[in-house]
Parts: C-alpha cells; structure tokens; sequence
C-alpha cells in the first residue's frame, strides 16, 4: 500500500470526518505465551531489545518514560529508546505523540527544520517503545550545570542568535502544518552539538492542531502564555511566549516569570512586563479567578471567612520593574526582539516567520558563535575545552608507541592493575604537572553511575548525583582508568606474553606491521590493558576456604560473581567486544618502495582509523605502523571562578522561591467559569 502523509492504511470518510491509522509493530519471542513476570521492563548493559536494539548506557527517567541510549544492531547507529511504563493512560499519550512524530518526520526534513527524528516504535514486552535519534542534554541541564561550575557562561549573544533561528526555523515547520507545540521549555530543547551550538525541539507529546479542542491546561506554569491564564483564545503564537521567556532564562541564568502559583506569575508578568489591554481583562473567562471587579490582583487565603463575603483575599501588588533591569544588558536588539517575543497581546505578537526577520537575527550582525569550536562543549554542561586531549598510548614506553601529549595527560609505570601507571596532568603545558592519586575499586563504581566532566580545578569538589565521594583528580583518575581499559588498543602481534603464568606481556621485537587492508579486520587489533571487572578492579579476589556455614556461603556468592562477570585476557581481540568499534580507511592503501632498494621497507600512505563507540572520543590511527590511541574530551577550561549575578530581587515580597513544581498532567479539571 503507498506511503503518504505517514503510513496511512486507512482513509475514509464517516459524517465529513477523515479517518487515518498507522500500523504498530508487536515483537514477541517465538513459543513463548503469556505475561512477563515484572510489570517494569528489565534494562540491563549489553541486554539486546527486540533483537535489534543493543543497551549502552541508562540516561533516565521521566513520568511515564524511562529512557536509554541504544546501539542499532541493523544500522550501527547509537539511538535513544524511550520505554513507555506499563499504564493505559500513558500508553495512550505515547500513542498520540507518536502519530505527531510520524507526522511532522514525512512532512519535512527534520534536520533542516530541527525537530526530533523518529526511527523506530513497536510494542515489546507489555511495553510501547519508541525510538529516536540519540541528541545530548536539554537546555535546562546543560545551563544549570554551566552557571554552578563558575565558569565563563555558555549563551553568548551570539549564541542566543543561534539557538533564537533554529527554534524560530522548528516552529516555523510545525506550525506550517497546523500544529501548536504547547509546551516549549528549556527541557524540551535538546542540545545536538555543542560545538557547533546545535539544538532540536522535542516532545511532541502536548502538541495539537489548531482546530482541535483547546485546553485551557496547556504548557509549563513558567513558560505560559497570558491569553491562556486569562482563558482567552490561543493559537501559535504562545509557542512565541514561551521563546521570549527561554531566552531571557538563558541569559540570565535564572526563570524570567519566577513564581509558584498562577496569580504570583501574574503578579511578575504585570511588574515586568506591563498592564493587560483592556479586552483581554474583559473578554477572559478566567479573569475573575484572578482579578477583582477594579481589576486588582488577589490570591484567596485559606482559613477563617470574611463575613461580608464568606472568603479572605490576599491582594497581590506586583514590583515595578523592567524587562532591561531583569536580563542586565544593553544590548538594544535583544532586548528589541524579547520585548516583541513577550507582547501581551497575542494579535501584536509576531508569528515564527516574522519573528526570524527581526534585526536581531540578521545575517548582518556579527556573530559572536563563530567562534565557538575554540569553546567546544560536551555534556553535560561546560564551556571550555578540557586541558586534557593527549595520547593515552604514553602510557607504555615504547618507541616506536610513544605520541607527543597535546596536552593534558601522561601515564608513567608505578602499581598493578589499574594503578599500574602514575598520571600527571597540566592546564597548561608550560606550567606545573599534577599527579593524580591512585584510584580504588569503589571510585570506579562510583564514576560509573554519574556523567559530569572536569572543570580543570583538580582539588575542587564534585558536585553530582548520586553523591562522589573525593576531589576531582578522584574522578578524573577513575575516568582515565575506565577510558584506558576500554579504548588503549595495538595491532595483533605487537605485544606478546610468554607461555608462562605471570610473564610479563613486553613488544614484540619481531613484529612487521600487516597490509592495510588486513587492518581493517576486527581481528587485527587487540586490547592492551586489563579490563575492568563490575567490582572496579582488574581481578577477582581468591576464593577463601573453610568449612562453617558462613565461609562457604561467602565462596559460593563469590563463585557466582566470577562466573558471572569472569575476568578477560589482557591482549583480547576487539572481535570479542562485539559491536563497540568501527574501523574506517582514509588514502590509497597501494603498498609501494621508499626507494629502490630491495630491501627497502613497503610502505603505503593509508591511514586507518578504529574508533570506540563506547567511548566516542577515543580513536586509534595507524600509519605505516606508526600508531598512537588518542581520546579527546571536552571540559572546562581552568580559571579563577567567573562572576555571576545575583538573581534580581523578587517583584513582591514572598519567601525564597524554591523552584517551579510540576504540575500534575492530565488529572486536573479546568477552572471553574465564575458565577454569575
């Protein structure tokens, strides 16, 4: 059946309505009936889903999703799975959203227009599970991290520029096809380059066509439009409120309306912004829940009634301030273009199209991201390069192995196991070199179960969750250790081990570099260092023996955990990791004389080049057996901490607010209309 619109199998015309389905994919195992014993899906490293999706690594957990990075067995993609929980309500709303996905991916090119791309969605285990592109942290994250590190902030103006056009060229697209986001927010933003600052609008799961019936429970408190507070009519140009105020969080680091409750977001709305115009006030059904008959802000107060009216009012008299006095700029067009951003009334507030021809995005103005890939970022949250891009291969004094370090990070021989090398690291290659600490067991554990890069303040504190315990050159070195067990590899051949047991494994003297074409064999290459068991170590410890009930408990719990996590030969072929490495040619690999002399070595200017999918950045090179492992990571750059304003005091006096709450979704009536 032909493909239009997205899988239509169904078209029919019932009292003038259009019906349209798509198919959902059911994969189940074969002679195998009935329910799966846990109502929560197992996700487990290396665990292959749907014998197609391999897991990677956990990135988390949402209301009614948790989701995790995936390998495509079929494509050797990394993508992101999002698991539905096991709820009709939920699976219903993932249903919806996935129709919208559908939707909006065959309408357009989702990469032009910077929204999300669908790959794949199917039914598995009790569970709907869809299947996206795999992108990076969402705004929020990404500047919170940036304005607790102390470092110099991530959102330029230009950047802003950037971020503004990309956004805009997204609602652009999905209001061209009648649809309303409805809830944009920094969390919905996901970063997809940080170098190149790259992002993609998600989660279309609130989205609805204009023509729908409108909810008046639409968007994020924060980040709601006031036609919507007021229960006026709505259409895309909220979506166009809720940029102004992503921006100006942006900028400043902090919510642009803070508030926790709809009449305090009123209240600051009125004490920035302005006073509503005059037919909103009188057209919104809501405006009495919120304004008395002369059009003054109150909140109801719980307790004892007020006899004249059986209820207490608190009048809520906002601060006058300005949009200039909260961002803390003068930069005229940005505050130009926020001001239009945030009109009050919808009808003065531009569309996604006029809003790109604003003067603040003109190809014109000169833009302070050009240079951003001297600041390249990476998650979750920095904004400098981590002095620490080097040759891990320093490690094994060898000559014909050794590379020159960029910067960063040298290994020297010291210990056993992952402490077999002393590291030193430097901000700066002309300055001092700092030896980082020997790692144990427990700190690799515990680098394992959190994502944070180093800000380049070896001695400062790791501020993360779940919590690290130790500085970070702690979690520095523990990192260095799990990066080099996984990624330090050499040609087949180039170390040997003697037959003996506990032989040192030392260079092959013999050994002659093969054809270029033969290093393009996952075969060719092996690991050098010692892998890393669950336990954070390189070995097991031995099997106690004994006779009591304890002392033989203790080996059989012991036994089970060596077989089920056995230890690894130090030089293993990369064919047993599986699918974890991609292995790619550049140059003519024609082998040819350096001279005419028959006893001149071949040679052949091919370079080839395997690069770890566990670890993106780590990426052997090999030339003419000429080879170095090198990882690149981004980080902070170390500095003296950048200052950072304090947040603008509160435009009404009331308690340190702690941060919005979410609101339930989905579960609460709509306002009551006033009574007459």
């Amino acid at each position: 059946m032909p493909e239009t619109a997205y899988h239509l199998l169904l078209h029919r015309t019932l009292t003038q309505r259009v019906y349209d389905s798509f198919a959902l994919r059911v994969v189940f195992e074969r002679d195998k009936t009935g329910f799966e014993e846990s109502k929560e899906f197992p996700i487990r490293t290396n665990m292959v889903v749907a014998a197609r999706y391999q897991i990677i690594e956990y990135l988390g957990s949402a209301a009614f999703s948790r989701a995790v990075q995936c390998l495509d067995l079929d494509t050797n993609k990394m993508v992101c799975m999002k698991i539905i929980k096991n709820d009709k309500d939920f699976f219903d709303q993932s249903l919806d959203e996935i129709k919208l996905l559908k939707y909006i991916n065959v309408n357009g090119d989702v990469d032009y227009n910077n929204v999300l791309r669908l790959y794949d969605h199917f039914y598995h285990k009790e569970h709907l599970i869809i299947v996206t592109e795999l992108l990076r942290d969402n705004l929020y994250e990404f500047s919170k991290f940036n304005r607790e590190c102390g470092d110099e902030p991530y959102f330029t103006i230009g950047r802003l520029q950037k971020i503004s056009r990309q956004i805009l060229t997204a609602l652009d697209y999905v209001h061209s096809l009648r649809l309303i986001h409805c809830d944009l927010k920094p969390e919905n933003i996901l970063i997809k380059s940080y170098s190149r600052c790259e992002v993609k609008v998600i989660d279309f799961g609130s989205s609805c066509f204009i023509d729908d019936h409108l909810s008046s429970y639409v968007q994020s408190r924060s980040y709601r439009a006031p036609e919507v507070m007021l229960g006026l009519p709505y259409d895309q140009k909220i979506d166009l409120w809720s940029l102004g105020c992503i921006l100006a969080e942006l900028w400043t680091g902090y919510v642009l309306f803070q508030n926790d409750s709809v009449q305090s977001l009123l209240a600051r709305i009125l004490g920035i912004i302005g006073e509503f115009p005059y037919h909103m006030m009188t057209s919104g059904k809501y405006v009495p829940q919120y304004f008395t008959q002369d059009g003054q802000l109150y909140q109801e107060i719980e307790g004892a009634p007020c006899p004249e009216r059986g209820r207490r009012l608190h009048l809520l008299v906002p601060k006058k301030t300005s949009l200039r006095q909260r961002m803390r700029t003068d930069d005229e067009l940005l505050l130009d273009f926020l001001e239009k951003l945030l009109q009050l009334d919808p009808a003065q507030r531009p569309t996604a199209a006029e809003a790109m021809e604003h003067p603040f995005l003109a190809p014109d103005i000169q833009m302070a991201c050009e240079g951003i890939r001297s600041k390249a970022m990476t998650p979750p949250g920095i904004s400098g390069p981590k002095k620490m891009v080097g040759s891990l291969t320093k490690q094994i004094p060898m000559q014909n192995h050794q590379a020159t370090p960029q910067g960063g990070s040298v290994g020297m021989l010291h210990g056993q196991g992952v402490n077999q090398f002393t590291y030193y690291v430097t901000n700066d290659l002309a300055g001092d070199w700092r030896r980082l600490p020997d790692i144990k067991p427990k700190e690799i554990i515990a680098a394992r179960a959190i994502k944070r890069l180093v800000t380049g303040n070896a001695g400062s504190k790791v501020i993360t969750h779940p919590a690290f315990e130790g500085a970070e050159e702690v979690y520095l070195r523990a990192q260095i250790a799990r990066i080099t067990a996984d990624t330090v590899i050499c040609m087949k051949g180039y170390l040997k081990k003697e037959e003996e047991e506990g032989s040192p494994i030392e260079q092959n003297e013999e050994f002659v570099c093969p054809p270029a074409a033969e290093l393009l064999k996952m075969e060719a290459w092996t690991h050098m260092q010692p892998h890393i068991l669950r336990n954070g170590r390189t070995t097991h410890k031995e099997i106690p023996e004994g006779d009591t009930p304890e002392e033989l408990e203790l080996a059989a719990a012991m036994k089970e955990e060596q077989e089920a996590d056995p230890e690894k030969e130090v030089l293993r072929g990369l064919q047993t990791d599986g699918l974890q490495w991609t292995i790619k040619q550049a140059g003519d690999p024609t082998v040819y004389r350096a001279s005419a002399d028959p006893a001149a070595p071949l040679r052949s200017s091919a370079v080839t080049y395997v690069r770890s999918l566990s670890w993106p950045g780590a990426v052997t090179a090999v030339r003419n057996g000429q080879f170095a492992s090198i990882y690149v990571g981004y980080g902070l750059a170390a500095s003296s901490p950048s200052f950072f304003p304090l947040a603008p005091p509160d435009v009404q006096e009331e308690p340190e607010d702690p941060g919005e709450v979410e609101e339930p979704q989905g579960s609460l009536e709509e306002p009551k209309e006033p009574e007459e």
